[in-house]
Parts: structure tokens; sequence; C-alpha cells
């Protein structure tokens, strides 16, 4: 069944956009969401530049963060007199 998921999401190929995009090895970011409408887990591939995880101060970082974020600038759109923004999609297990 593993291995059946791993092809229809085609897990090879996100296992190398993670690595094309890692600056070191074991940086890389990948977001699991139910979906359903396909009745199955989907994974995504995140640039780790746009990836904020939100550690605690006795947090030792080895863990998985509880909150984090994933944010990215958004340039401005004169022709729609729109002003340079930062978008932020925040993700916390509850």
């Amino acid at each position: 069944m593993l291995r059946d998921w791993a092809e229809v999401e085609q897990l090879p190929m996100r296992l190398q956009q993670a690595e094309r995009k890692a600056v070191s090895p074991g940086d890389g970011v990948y977001r699991l969401a139910w979906d359903r409408g396909k009745n199955r887990p989907t994974l995504r591939v995140h640039d780790p530049g746009f990836y904020f995880p939100v550690i605690g101060e006795d947090d030792d970082g080895g863990g998985f963060p509880t909150r984090v974020h994933f944010a990215w600038e958004l340039p401005e759109d004169p022709k729609r007199g729109l002003k340079g923004r930062i978008r932020r999609i925040t993700y916390e297990l509850d």
C-alpha cells in the first residue's frame, strides 16, 4: 500500500525537488496533508528559505515544532494598486 502511494504521489520526483531546493543535506521541507477528494495524504515540497518553525525557549530544537510559518514576499503590482507585501501561512498542531 505504501509503495502504491509513493508511486501515485511521485515520491522520487518530490525527493529530487527537495534536494534541488536544499542548501545543505537535511534541510529540505516536506508537507504531508490529507486530501479528502483523493482520500489519501498528499506530499508537497517547500523551499527551506520560506520555512520558519516556532521553537520555544525550553525546546532543544530536536523535536517537531508544534507551530510553523511559511512566508514569502509578493511583489508590488502597480496596475492593481498593490504595494509589496508578505504572505504568511501558519500551521499549528493542536
